[in-house]
């Protein structure tokens, strides 16, 4: 971003400059915006940008006409600056880092609340709030895909409570917190192992979180999610997938 879009940045955050933020943030944002790979615009696709910045996040990149928007919020302006060592594109927004896990992410929207409140009530939101784990002497960091499903959705099936939700599907609401309750089995095959963008799935199998059940994924003419015999499958929808969160991904189905 120029210093157009910076002091846009700074009247936004409701501060005058920079000198307003801790040399920590302003760390964080600057390497926010910086991806240890030599990536032209004929390298970005429809989901995030193959390599993660210098923060260990995915850089969303979707297209709006032949623009290219990054993180759905900044509109690349003038692409492929070539310098000596890597390549430029100028952005009409600062992108602010992430910050939320992709449980936040869900739970923020209002059109997932019955989806939000199965993973309340399942205690899933636990494992999908967290962001690094002890790993060694270090910290790592976590990665999820989260197959998300709108209130709507589950309207047209007449469910509007979390109630109806539950006894959709187990006869047994006092032990959704079990691995082996129908409605905990339903809503963790929603949360998958590992970060998976539109763009960097593949034909194949996709573990869920318990490592105890696939989903299957066909990538062809569309993304297709459990494709049968008769070639019904569950569908994304696309402008609506692909967000970013501080542990990953959700996607809306």
């Amino acid at each position: 971003p120029s210093d157009t879009e910076m002091k846009a940045y700074y009247a936004e955050k409701g501060v005058g400059s920079y000198t307003d933020f801790s040399e920590e943030f302003l760390k964080e944002l600057a390497l926010n915006h910086v991806i240890g790979a030599y990536i032209e615009t004929g390298d970005v696709g429809l989901g995030a940008i193959r390599e993660p910045n210098a923060i260990g996040d995915y850089i969303v990149s979707e297209f709006q006409g032949a623009d290219i928007v990054l993180n759905k919020q900044s509109k690349i302006i003038k692409r492929d600056i070539i310098a000596s060592n890597g390549v430029i594109h100028h952005i009409d927004k600062v992108l602010d880092p992430i910050t939320k896990s992709v449980y936040e992410v869900i739970a923020g929207n209002p059109s997932y609340s019955l989806f939000t409140e199965g993973l309340n009530r399942t205690n899933l939101k636990d494992t999908l709030q967290t962001i690094t784990f002890p790993y060694g002497n270090k910290e790592a960091r976590t990665r999820f895909t989260i197959f998300a499903v709108a209130d709507s959705t589950f309207n047209r099936f007449g469910i509007t409570t979390i109630d109806q939700l539950i006894a959709y599907f187990t006869n047994r609401p006092d032990s959704i917190t079990y691995l082996n309750n129908e409605f905990f089995r339903y809503m963790e095959y929603h949360c998958v192992a590992n970060t998976y963008y539109l763009n960097t799935m593949e034909t194949g199998l996709y573990p869920t979180i318990t490592y105890d059940y696939n989903l299957s994924i066909r990538v062809d003419d569309d993304y297709k999610i459990n494709i049968d015999s008769d070639d019904n499958y569950t569908k994304f929808v696309i402008e609506q997938s692909n967000n970013p969160g501080k542990n990953g991904t959700v996607h809306t189905v």
